[in-house]
């Protein structure tokens, strides 16, 4: 129960509201919005963790990722 009341909470609503903002943010490099591939490749693994660290980790991406040079 302590659980529910936690996730309709304030806290679980601003919580809520970050998950989302760093799934439609997107990782650098990615389209914006959209998920790694779904096959059970190494690869594909990769992705969705590099995603994931994305959405925890937003804010820090959003704020220092000013490339200076590109390929």
């Amino acid at each position: 129960m302590k659980f529910f009341s936690t996730l309709f909470s304030k806290i679980g609503i601003l919580l809520l509201a970050y998950f989302v903002v760093g799934a439609l943010v997107g990782p650098p490099g990615s389209a914006a919005g959209h998920f790694p591939g779904r096959s059970a490749t190494g690869g594909s693994l990769h992705a969705w963790l590099q995603w994931g660290i994305w959405v925890i980790l937003w804010p820090i991406g959003v704020v220092f990722h000013h490339p200076t040079f590109t390929l």
